[in-house]
């Protein structure tokens, strides 16, 4: 997988973890099936991906104490 490609997924999955939050419990593969165009196995290693990030990559620094 390129850097593109990786940072997609990522995004893909952080996207597709925020709306998972949203669906009723036991709707989420129903939801899934009628609302992305991706292959369900494609979908959950994108949101696997997401959740592996390190924190490191926040993209808002801590800040400086002086």
């Amino acid at each position: 997988m390129n850097k593109q490609s990786t940072v997609t997924a990522i995004a893909s999955g952080h996207s597709l973890n925020l709306v998972q939050e949203q669906v009723p419990h036991g709707q989420w593969n129903a939801w899934l099936a009628e609302s992305v165009t991706a292959a369900t196995r494609t979908a959950q290693a994108d949101m696997k991906l997401t959740s592996s990030e390190p924190a490191a990559t926040s993209a808002s620094p801590d800040p400086v104490e002086a």
